[in-house]
């Protein structure tokens, strides 16, 4: 039987596991060849204003209108950003209208090594990603599946991970985007 309660753990792993997620970020870090980001140093103001605009969804001639720059500076900054990593362009598939359903499956685990579950999580077929998280669980899996029963399989070879403790799941109905764009705002550099 599947738990739908999101009541957090009362038997004292949970600092176990945090300190498990905190070593696994510091060596994530560590090994990793990202450079540490500080905005002020990373980006200019036009930078941040291009970004800015991309995310609120207007493509490159529009952003070089509106910032009144030409449209060749518009695409090399927007070339640089996407080689430094800064921002990333995807396409995404309606999974509704292909008849696919979306969720999230919440992972708690117990005294196991956080990066093999994870790992061992994203190899399964509906599973689209997997977020190591600090908070209430210790990673939310990214499922799309076809049916309830693929669904359910998924759910059973998860439990059979070993350092597996309990599962919660949910499916996402339907979603509201916010007619603000809040990230925008947030690329918004103060003068």
């Amino acid at each position: 039987m599947i738990n739908h309660n999101s009541t957090r753990r009362s038997n004292g792993n949970n600092h176990d596991n945090t300190n498990n997620i905190n070593n696994h970020v510091k060596k994530s870090l560590a090994s990793s060849s990202a450079v540490e980001f500080s905005p002020t140093k990373e980006i200019d103001p036009l930078d941040a204003k291009i970004m800015s605009l991309m995310v609120s969804g207007l493509p490159n001639k529009q952003i070089a209108g509106k910032l009144k720059v030409p449209l060749s500076t518009i695409q090399r900054r927007t070339r640089k950003l996407i080689e430094k990593g800064m921002i990333s362009m995807r396409a995404e598939v309606n999974l509704q209208m292909m008849g696919f359903k979306k969720g999230l499956i919440h992972v708690y685990i117990s005294n196991g090594n956080i990066d093999q579950i994870a790992r061992k999580i994203s190899l399964l077929e509906p599973i689209e990603s997997v977020g190591i998280h600090i908070g209430n669980s210790d990673m939310i899996g990214n499922v799309i599946y076809g049916d309830s029963q693929q669904l359910l399989q998924t759910i059973s070879d998860i439990k059979k991970i070993e350092g597996v403790e309990r599962i919660v799941w949910s499916e996402e109905v339907y979603n509201f985007t916010s007619n603000d764009n809040k990230m925008a705002s947030l690329l918004r550099f103060k003068s």
